[in-house]
């Protein structure tokens, strides 16, 4: 509520000023306007979701609170819309940051801000937007082990909050990528900033980069049983039929799960 009713107060003044007093602004009162009004409109969603974050063992949980009973989609649909507002504030800070760039350091460049360009900045936006709702949405299906895993945070951390009461997402993460890409990745934005010298020590950068390729599909190979035996079973030299049987085994689990997802 605190934020809510700061959000509210702050940016109403921030466009009463930009009304009266921006005359001379350009463009970037309506960046400003903008940014404004989207945000009142995430403090609205905030308010009716009622988010929490919950990060246990190797899982981030995004749960949304109902304020009504409704559909597990459209509980889904909910929380992924949330992740595209967050991703959102994210954009327009981007694009803030741009428009001062070029006042600063380019003014030439400002004209890309005036019309009929303009009009292309929320189209740009409109694609990171709609990948992170997307892959929140498509990409991590509710399963057993994420079932089981949410109902144990509510009851163990959010006593009074019944699992049908909410929807979530659940981002589960494997190692691999965050040793192999994360990490090395974060090292190199955050190292300059405090003057660490890596030197050519940096280029465990590439060195990392170049094994994620192949360790990635590795996990998978690992993880899925088929997979696994299927390998195994070369590497014994088991013979030619045992590797056939896995494989049509594992050709017959794979068309059962896509005639059950296409018939639910």
């Amino acid at each position: 509520m605190v934020g809510f009713t700061m959000t509210f107060s702050v940016n109403l003044v921030l466009l009463g000023l930009i009304r009266t007093r921006g005359k001379n602004l350009g463009t970037y009162k309506y960046l400003m306007s903008f940014f404004s009004f989207f945000s009142m409109f995430y403090a609205i969603v905030e308010s009716i979701l009622r988010p929490i974050m919950h990060i246990e063992n190797t899982t981030f949980f995004l749960i949304s609170r109902k304020r009504f009973d409704y559909s597990t989609r459209l509980g889904k649909i909910n929380s992924a819309f949330y992740c595209a507002c967050f991703a959102t504030s994210f954009v327009l800070s981007a694009v803030h940051f741009v428009y001062r760039y070029f006042a600063a350091c380019k003014p030439h460049l400002i004209r890309f801000f005036n019309l009929p360009y303009l009009f292309l900045w929320p189209i740009g936006c409109s694609i990171p937007v709609t990948a992170w709702a997307s892959v929140s949405y498509f990409l991590y299906p509710d399963t057993e082990y994420t079932e089981s895993a949410v109902t144990n945070v509510l009851k163990t951390h959010y006593d009074g909050i019944r699992k049908e009461n909410v929807s979530y997402i659940a981002y589960v993460y494997t190692l691999i990528p965050f040793l192999f890409m994360y990490i090395p990745t974060g090292v190199m934005f955050i190292a300059p900033f405090f003057d660490v010298n890596l030197n050519a020590n940096a280029n465990f950068i590439v060195f990392c980069s170049f094994l994620y390729p192949g360790l990635d599909p590795l996990i998978l190979i690992l993880i899925i049983k088929e997979f696994r035996m299927c390998i195994l079973a070369i590497i014994k030299g088991t013979g030619n039929n045992r590797v056939s049987d896995i494989y049509t085994t594992s050709r017959r689990k794979m068309s059962q799960v896509v005639v059950h997802d296409l018939s639910g």
